[in-house]
């Protein structure tokens, strides 16, 4: 089973705002993000995280509108060690290995710093003179 993340690990990865990657996979289609219903928290793959913090580098850096920086993104992840065509006479290099090397070193930051938030109403506290 692959490892899955939550959204403050792909917040720190991505060195972008909680609430801009919530809404990131809330309104794009990102590979690699689980969520399944209101209340239950995110999960996100390894893969997806380098989706977020690629996309994030290309909108921030770059100026890319989002949209097509999720499309950018998709076919820099996919492709082969290759140039990958843009537009008409434009092609992007990617170093894919040292981009990955990078955000696996701010995950294992970021795993150790934060932990995922308890979720649901807190345990009753009961003292011992309460139990008959």
């Amino acid at each position: 089973m692959a490892r899955t993340y939550h959204i403050d690990v792909a917040a720190f990865a991505a060195d972008a705002d909680r609430k801009w990657v919530d809404n990131l996979v809330s309104h794009f289609d990102v590979a690699g993000v689980e969520s399944a219903r209101r209340g239950v928290a995110r999960r996100i793959a390894t893969g997806a995280l380098y989706r977020i913090a690629l996309i994030r580098r290309l909108h921030v850096e770059f100026g890319v509108a989002i949209a097509q920086a999720v499309h950018v993104a998709d076919r820099l992840l996919t492709s082969p060690d290759a140039p990958v065509p843009i537009a008409a006479g434009l092609e992007l290099t990617f170093d894919r290995a040292a981009f990955q090397s990078a955000i696996d070193a701010r995950i294992a930051e970021a795993v150790e710093t934060f932990r995922p938030a308890i979720r649901g109403r807190p345990p009753v506290r009961r003292s011992s003179l309460d139990q008959p």
